[in-house]
C-alpha cells in the first residue's frame, strides 16, 4: 500500500497490468455461511471472488488479475513467487499489507474499464492481527463491521477489510460484502453473469499468473471482432508457458490462420519464444508460447 494520502493511494499502492483473474481461497477460508453475515465459503478456485459487473458497479465487464502465490513458490523455487507476482499485476504493495509477506498464498485484483482500482486482496496463512491497518499518513479513521470482516476507513478515503487469512482493500465497505458474498456463493461472479469471461478463462484455468480484460473496440483489438482477451503464465517442467486466449463475436469470426501466420512470424528465430501450438475452442483462439524461465522475472 502507497504511504501518500490522496483519494486511490491505497488501492494503487496495494493493489492492474498485463493481462490475469481472481483472488484463491486460502487456508483458513472457512465453511459455508454467507460472506456478509459470517465466514464465507474459503473458494479455492481462481474466479471465485470476482464479483459480476452489475454488483461490482462498474460500467460492464472489467479487467481481472490472479496471482497463485502458493503454487508459484511451489513451482519455481529459485525465485521469490510474491514479489514476481506483485511486479506482473503491478500490484507493488500486496506485501505491505501483512507483517509476514511469506504468508500470502495468492493476490487479486480488478479495475473498472476507466482503469480505477476496484479492489486489490490477499489471501493466505496469516491471522487478522497480522494485517497493517495504518501506513503512516494513512491512518485507520474508524471500524465498522461486515460479516465476518473488520472494514478499517482509512485516512485516504478508502477501506480495508480483514479477517483472518484474507484482507481486501476497495473503495469502499459495499465493495469488501460484495467480494465475500461471491466468495461465499451467495451473489453472481464474473464467469456466472459474463459467457465470455467464462470461455475465455478457461484454458487459463490452472495458471500460476492471470489476466482477463474486455476489448472495448475494434480501434483497440488485436484482431476483428475480438471482444475478450486472457493471458496465463505457468511454470512447469523448468520453462515458462505463457497461454493467451482470445474470445471472438462467435465461432465463424475466429482468424485461425491470421493468428497462426502473426504468431509464428513473431516467433520464428527467437530464442527466448517457442511456439507450441494454436488450437480453437468454440470461439476461443488458444494461442501456447513456452519461455525460458528467466523471462518470468524480466
Amino acid at each position: 500500500m502507497t504511504e501518500t494520502s490522496t483519494r486511490r493511494d491505497v488501492l494503487r499502492g496495494v493493489g492492474v497490468a498485463v493481462t490475469g483473474v481472481a483472488v484463491a481461497g486460502c487456508s483458513t477460508g472457512g465453511g459455508s455461511g454467507d460472506g456478509s453475515g459470517g465466514s464465507d465459503g474459503g473458494g479455492e478456485q481462481s474466479g471465485a471472488w470476482f464479483p459480476s459487473p452489475d454488483a461490482l458497479g462498474t460500467s460492464g465487464p472489467y479487467r481481472s488479475q490472479y496471482g497463485d502465490v502458493a503454487a508459484l513458490r511451489s513451482a519455481a523455487s529459485s525465485v521469490d513467487a510474491t514479489s514476481v507476482v506483485e511486479g506482473r499485476m503491478g500490484a507493488s504493495a500486496a506485501t505491505r499489507l501483512v507483517s509476514d509477506p511469506s504468508s500470502i498464498e495468492a493476490v487479486g485484483r480488478a479495475a473498472a474499464s476507466s482503469g480505477t482500482d476496484q479492489f486489490l486482496a490477499v489471501a493466505g496463512t496469516f491471522a487478522a492481527s497480522d494485517v497493517r491497518t495504518s501506513f503512516e499518513s494513512v491512518e485507520t479513521q474508524g471500524t465498522t463491521t461486515v460479516g465476518s470482516y473488520t472494514v478499517h476507513r482509512l485516512g485516504n478515503e478508502n477501506v480495508l477489510g480483514v479477517r483472518d487469512g484474507v484482507a481486501i482493500a476497495a473503495s469502499d465497505a459495499d465493495t469488501v460484502r460484495t467480494v465475500a458474498d461471491v466468495r461465499a456463493g451467495e451473489a453472481d461472479s464474473y464467469a456466472d453473469a459474463v459467457p465470455m469471461y467464462a470461455e475465455t478463462a478457461a484454458p487459463l484455468a490452472d495458471a500460476h499468473l492471470q489476466t482477463l480484460r474486455p476489448v472495448r473496440s475494434n480501434a483497440t483489438a488485436t484482431f476483428e471482432g475480438l471482444r475478450f482477451r486472457g493471458r496465463g503464465m505457468t511454470v512447469a517442467d523448468g520453462e515458462l508457458r505463457v497461454v493467451a486466449a482470445l474470445c471472438f463475436e462467435d465461432d465463424a469470426s475466429v482468424p485461425e490462420s491470421e493468428i497462426r501466420n502473426r504468431v509464428s512470424s513473431s516467433t520464428e528465430g527467437s530464442e527466448s519464444s517457442t511456439l507450441e501450438s494454436v488450437t480453437v475452442e468454440g470461439r476461443v483462439a488458444v494461442v501456447t508460447v513456452t519461455q525460458p524461465l528467466s523471462r518470468l522475472s524480466g
